[in-house]
């Protein structure tokens, strides 16, 4: 019963072992896309809660696409996992009022980024970043596989007008990478822009899980279609990374070659 199966998964990966950082992220299965030349498909979403510190996928809901939304499901999970005093973070999508509510309710925090789906949050921002004082900022640069990535973070005030209509936000956040700006607000007061860079940088460890699935695992070569078994499979393949994560294994690759015929071992 698929039911059961993520009730079991909550209950080995719950709410008593969730660290303070938590991030959320949505990807489509698109094994289930019956005809790619129908721009209104039909096809299964599924969101995951995770966490970058225990590189464990902490609870999974899925959607179906013409039904339903991923905020609406973040905003399950959050109730779910009964997130109390966390750190929160999502994509652009999730800068909404309700979303930003509900995380305060719980007590905890969001960073969240904003893109052009925020007009005007983006324009106050933008504002801000351009004409008020840093309250806080850090350089750092790098490289990461025979490149450089230069960042610079650099963390604002909230205006009145921000505060005022936006539930929750104390602060205004520009990450600079690579001369390619992205802007972000904030629950968290006078942290070090150090600390909400860490973070921001984090979050990205969700999309290197969901490449995993993608690539590794293969989960968007599958060509089950029934919802319901797609969402089952791709809930076996969170269980088998968060094995991994318990055994301390980084390589995915190596791990698969080492355990997937090896019951006893597992």
């Amino acid at each position: 019963d698929l039911e059961d199966l993520k009730s079991n998964f909550l209950n080995i990966f719950g709410e008593n072992k969730i660290p303070k950082l938590v991030h959320f992220d949505g990807k489509a299965i698109t094994g289930t896309v019956k005809n790619f030349n129908n721009k209104r498909q039909s096809f299964l979403f599924v969101v995951s809660a995770y966490s970058s510190d225990l590189k464990q996928i902490l609870g999974m809901e899925s959607f179906n696409s013409k039904e339903e939304s991923e905020i609406t499901i973040v905003q399950k999970l959050i109730k779910k996992l009964n997130l109390r005093e966390k750190i929160i973070t999502a994509d652009a999508l999730h800068s909404t009022n309700k979303t930003m509510q509900l995380i305060r309710e719980h007590k905890s925090d969001y960073i969240l980024q904003v893109k052009g789906n925020r007009m005007k949050v983006l324009k106050e921002i933008k504002n801000i970043t351009e004409t008020k004082l840093s309250k806080s900022k850090y350089k750092k640069t790098e490289k990461n596989k025979n490149r450089i990535e230069k960042r610079e973070i650099r963390v604002y005030e909230a205006n009145k007008k921000l505060k005022t209509n936006w539930t929750g936000i104390e602060e205004v956040i520009l990450l600079e990478r690579n001369g390619k700006k992205h802007y972000y607000i904030t629950s968290l007061k006078n942290k070090e822009a150090e600390f909400i860079g860490e973070i921001i940088r984090k979050h990205w460890t969700i999309e290197v899980m969901h490449y995993v699935k993608d690539i590794v695992m293969k989960e968007d070569d599958g060509k089950v279609k029934n919802k319901i078994l797609a969402f089952g499979l791709s809930l076996l393949r969170s269980l088998s990374i968060n094995i991994m994560s318990l055994a301390n294994k980084d390589s995915p690759t190596s791990f698969i070659r080492a355990y997937a015929h090896n019951i006893p071992a597992l």
